[in-house]
């Protein structure tokens, strides 16, 4: 008897894991079916998608760096760095920044409940030069910037406007 309830028990558990297989491959055929039908759509729109709407999608995802015409974003002013929030590591938060750290502020009032500047710092290696559209080079590439800046969101509450 115990032999026999040990061969239904063994032949059920094989049976359940046929059912499982058979149920993740579905799901497996599901999703490649999904992503291809996706893909076919995502053609479809961008042969319909006319360069002029494609320029204002460039245009409306920008490089925070750089303003509607391409070049070096000016500052509209410039802040003090007076505390730092000590659990502030967003994603598009400006790191790496010390109390008396002066930044310069490129937008305001951006990010949840308007509650930060973006903001960016020159890094160490470019302190003391002067701006590329001061220099007249107005063709600065997004690269050349980034490595000149460091820049993301800072709490407005944390920032003290020079005057």
């Amino acid at each position: 008897t115990i032999l026999s309830l040990l061969a239904i028990d063994q032949y059920l558990q094989s049976e359940q894991s046929k059912s499982r297989q058979q149920i993740v491959n579905e799901l497996d055929k599901a999703i490649q079916f999904d992503k291809n039908q996706e893909r076919q759509e995502t053609r479809r729109t961008a042969s319909n998608t006319n360069v002029d709407d494609m320029d204002v999608t460039v245009k409306q995802h920008r490089h925070p760096l750089l303003d509607q015409n391409g070049n070096e974003q000016q500052s509209l002013f410039t802040c003090v760095i007076r505390h730092i929030p000590k659990y502030f590591d967003g994603t598009k938060s400006l790191q790496n920044v010390r109390i008396g750290d002066v930044v310069q502020v490129l937008e305001e009032q951006v990010g949840p409940d308007k509650g930060y500047h973006l903001c960016r710092i020159t890094t160490k290696k470019y302190e003391g030069e002067e701006s590329a559209s001061k220099k007249g080079d107005e063709n600065i590439s997004v690269e050349q910037l980034e490595l000149k800046y460091k820049y993301g969101w800072f709490p407005i509450s944390c920032l003290e406007k020079q005057s």
